[in-house]
């Protein structure tokens, strides 16, 4: 896994089967992409972006506040920063100003980013949801913030 820029999130599985998808908040994946001619353009794309990014190194052990990890351990459960401000008995913005330093710290540029990061490093559970969770959020749709 690297990442590079405003570059499009590009899966290619043995060369045969591609997705992709822009990392902004509006955006949804393409369909799986089975056609041979569309896979190596993709993989194309792929390996001309993989020589430019970077490589997601883990960070040793992060300076988190107790805060923080308990504002990360319950957006990578499933919850919404609303409920996860009640959970913690703190206000929204303080959960989204929390996640924003994070993200500022580490040189992260989205919420999608930031989960891939912090799945990376071990910094998240990866048991199931908490309560209150939404139906079918995982990592990178959790820390979404909705």
């Amino acid at each position: 896994m690297r990442l590079g820029g405003a570059t499009p999130l590009l899966l290619v599985v043995d060369r045969r089967s591609a997705l992709s998808w822009h990392a902004d908040e509006r955006s949804v994946p393409t369909p799986v992409v089975h056609r041979p001619a569309e896979v190596e353009r993709l993989v194309h794309v792929f390996e001309h972006h993989w020589k430019r990014a970077s490589p997601v190194v883990p960070v040793g052990e992060a300076p988190l506040t107790e805060l923080q990890r308990s504002i990360i351990r319950s957006l990578a459960m499933g919850m919404t920063d609303k409920a996860t401000a009640g959970a913690l008995q703190i206000s929204t913005r303080t959960v989204q100003r929390q996640v924003s330093q994070l993200m500022q710290q580490w040189g992260i540029q989205s919420r999608l980013e930031l989960g891939v990061h912090l799945a990376a490093t071990g910094l998240v559970p990866t048991r199931g949801p908490a309560p209150g969770a939404r139906a079918g959020g995982g990592l990178a749709v959790s820390l979404s913030g909705a």
